[in-house]
């Protein structure tokens, strides 16, 4: 039942109880079983003891149903020929497992399995875009219903305002903890200074108003008497001695959820600890939402870390894009040890070993990744595909998994990693197309000079030296300390025959230390490897 101020009330449980109570106590004699016999787990049907696991299985059978039209044997989901993504037959089967140790832990690792598999998509008639999933099974109707995904872009702008947290917890004496929080995020936001924010002190009056005229919508208050384009809201609850505290950000201009904290549970008396929480998941995920460098379809259904694990992995991110890679990958393991709940990081921290070539490690990181592989997104669940088969040297694999997170988050590195692989199966064209369709100066393309370096090789493979030269050319004018650029450019244009101006290029190089591999001393070997394969004897003899 959805109430006057859209809070939602869930009624009638029927034979459910709290999973705390169940431990405790059984509905009904041992041996009987009841519940909807077509719904019920195979241990609930058999009057054995059950716990929230059941659940999971029936909501197996529901997607089950919704997927394929009929109640048939999960087999059929996956042998029908649908478009229905594999991540998404693999969670259903899971929770469908007869033991139901195999089945998702929780509802909360299914929930973040499930937000992964749904992306805005386009429908094929009429129908505006779908927003980003919901944790619930509409998001398996969503599948269903569109499924060409578009790229999703970010156009959420500020001022950003919070709200004081509904207090649900029938306790007076809790009452102020709401205000309180509210409080506490505006001047975190503040402090972290990523978008404007209304002041508390405007956000007071604005929820003042709002109780003044029943029947509106908060949302709509805040926006009509603050400007804001954000809005923060959230609650809190109690469940015996705990208090449970949740957030999330909306998004009012398109009237969208875009983020949701998990839920913070706390002792009775330790309400400042799960607000301090709290706020540091709120900063987290709108650093996660406004970061260019992470897919928008991901940071939209990922799961906020904290705003002190983000800015360690906001300093693995510039690190990894120096090719600072175990500088990369200790700040990404740090940010992980911080909240173990933010997975990507992991996941980056398994990136940066596989580019090390410490295969060891990175095929450590990534079984540790594949432990927490059901709270993982489909793009990250790609990743992870890509990596492991890159590893084990599998570039066929490794192509489908990347070609997969390209299709789930066009704006990523993925279709950079594709082309990657792509030239090293020998098919420069597709990559050459690939690259061509990425924004060099915008999101995960941005300040990545490798993008140029690979931009050169595909159209080296191609024998279009014209564009390999311009492409080299354009590398070392937008990163001057990439060395590698000037190797590039000396090998265009050995590759042209344009001898004096490898000859100029050389004596400028002489200026480079060296002291790494990308010197002058490379440009000799490279541009002679050259002159060598388009047969200018001349040339070589001097080389």
């Amino acid at each position: 039942i959805l109430s006057v101020g859209s809070h939602a009330f869930l009624l009638d449980f029927g034979v459910a109880k709290l999973e705390a109570d169940a431990a405790m106590e059984r509905g009904t004699a041992p041996g009987m079983a009841i519940g909807t016999p077509g719904y019920m787990a195979p241990e609930q049907a058999a009057g054995q003891v059950v716990d929230h696991r059941a659940d999971l299985y029936a909501w197996g059978l529901l997607a089950r149903e919704i997927l394929t039209g009929s109640r048939e044997p999960v087999s059929a989901l996956s042998s029908t020929g649908s478009d229905v993504p594999r991540s998404l037959v693999a969670l259903v089967e899971a929770c469908l497992s007869i033991d139901p140790r195999d089945r998702p832990a929780t509802a909360s690792s299914l929930v973040a399995a499930l937000d992964g598999l749904v992306v805005p998509k386009r429908d094929r008639g009429k129908r505006p875009i779908v927003a980003v999933g919901i944790a619930t099974l509409l998001a398996v109707i969503a599948w269903l219903v569109v499924r060409d995904p578009v790229p999703v872009e970010r156009t959420l702008h500020g001022p950003i305002a919070v709200a004081a947290l509904q207090d649900e917890t029938g306790d007076s004496t809790l009452a102020g903890w709401g205000r309180l929080a509210g409080d506490w995020i505006t001047q975190g936001l503040h402090e972290q200074g990523l978008l404007p924010v209304v002041p508390w002190s405007a956000m007071l009056l604005a929820m003042a108003q709002h109780d003044r005229v029943s029947g509106t919508d908060l949302g709509q208050t805040v926006r009509n008497e603050t400007e804001a384009g954000l809005l923060v809201t959230g609650s809190y609850y109690r469940v015996g001695d705990s208090l449970r505290f949740q957030a999330s950000i909306a998004d009012l201009n398109s009237a969208r959820l875009v983020a949701s904290t998990v839920p913070v549970v706390v002792s009775i008396d330790s309400a400042g600890v799960a607000v301090r929480e709290l706020r540091g998941r709120i900063m987290g995920a709108l650093a996660v939402l406004l970061d260019e460098r992470i897919p928008a379809q991901v940071a939209m259904t990922a799961q906020p870390p904290t705003w002190e694990a983000y800015r360690i992995f906001e300093r693995g991110m510039h690190e990894f894009n120096r090719y600072a890679y175990l500088a990369a990958e200790r700040s990404f393991r740090e940010a992980w040890s911080r909240d173990s709940a933010f997975l990507p990081s992991l996941v980056y921290a398994a990136f940066a070993a596989v580019n090390m070539g410490a295969t060891e490690r990175g095929d450590s990181l990534l079984s540790a990744v594949m432990a927490h592989r059901s709270s993982l997104s489909a793009y990250h669940i790609a990743i992870v595909d890509y990596l492991t088969a890159y590893l084990h040297g599998d570039r066929g694999e490794a192509l489908q998994a990347i070609l997969r997170a390209a299709r789930l988050a066009p704006s990523s590195r993925a279709g950079y990693n594709a082309a990657y692989v792509l030239i090293q199966l020998n098919r420069p064209q597709e990559a050459d197309s690939i690259l061509g369709s990425l924004n060099p100066d915008r999101g995960p393309m941005r300040d990545w000079p490798s993008y140029w370096s690979q931009r050169a090789y595909a159209a080296h493979l191609m024998g279009d030296h014209v564009r390999e030269l311009g492409y080299a050319r354009e590398m070392r004018t937008r990163f001057p300390d990439q060395r590698v650029s000037w190797v590039i450019e000396a090998r265009a244009l050995a590759a042209m025959g344009r001898e004096e101006s490898l000859d100029s290029l050389l004596v400028q190089a002489e200026t480079l230390a060296p002291d790494v591999f990308w010197s002058q001393g490379a440009m000799l070997i490279i541009a002679g490897h050259e002159l060598a394969a388009h047969q200018r004897g001349d040339s070589l003899a001097r080389f």
